[in-house]
């Protein structure tokens, strides 16, 4: 049995693209566990007396959660589960001394869960060393890319992306109110320009107003 720990954005979008008979969802919050399994017919709760049915664990705890729920949980793990951990914050090392002899997997969403579930484009990386469990993974998630990636280049990777993000809109809102732009414009550019130029981009789908930026931006580097 696959049982996924957690019941919030990267369980749900995990959910959206897991190839199983049956998911098993274990968490604290038994209302957003009911509200998960309830959207997906193949996906039922579980609880901790059952863990020991996992033959594969999907952890989608935040980083402070780990400690916590491995101490309370571990004796309840079949020896032989193999333990995925989805965690950006944590390393492998990190967790190992948590699972007590258990095979440990860290497998890594490179991007955002939110976005996964609303465009179900999405790439999962595991470190190079674990190549052997890849063919299991894109067996598991047949939708999804599945690349040989270093935990600490996901990270970076996830670290560079959110941060430039998250500059960017600040910037935004800066230049916005020295133009003395309405929040409410403010809000609706942030929403729609900001995403829709990135597609466009990466789709080479830029329509001339925004080519004319590119070339504007070209002429004065």
């Amino acid at each position: 049995m696959v049982i996924i720990i957690g019941s919030g954005r990267l369980s749900k979008a995990l959910l959206s693209q897991i190839k199983h008979d049956q998911v098993g969802v274990y968490g604290r919050n038994q209302k957003t566990v009911r509200e998960l399994t309830s959207q997906y017919p193949f996906a039922v709760p579980v609880k901790k007396e059952e863990l020991k049915k996992a033959e594969m664990m999907l952890v989608c705890l935040p980083k402070n959660a780990y400690e916590e729920f491995f101490t309370e949980h571990i004796h309840h793990l079949d020896e032989d589960v193999i333990i995925f951990h989805f965690a950006t914050a944590l390393l492998e090392k990190d967790v190992m001394p948590l699972v007590k002899g258990r095979t440990l997997l860290p497998c890594k969403l490179v991007g955002h869960a939110a976005q996964l579930l609303k465009d179900k484009d999405g790439l999962l990386a595991i470190p190079p060393e674990c190549g052997h469990f890849k063919e299991k993974v894109q067996t598991l998630f047949p939708a999804l890319r599945v690349e040989l990636v270093s935990e600490e280049d996901v990270r970076a990777a996830n670290k560079l992306a959110t941060k430039e993000t998250l500059k960017m809109l600040i910037q935004i809102e800066a230049k916005a109110k020295e133009m003395k732009l309405s929040n409410q414009v403010t809000k609706q550019i942030q929403k729609q320009i900001a995403p829709g130029v990135v597609r466009g981009y990466l789709n080479n789908d830029l329509g001339g107003f925004a080519k004319s930026i590119i070339d504007e931006l070209k002429s004065n580097s």
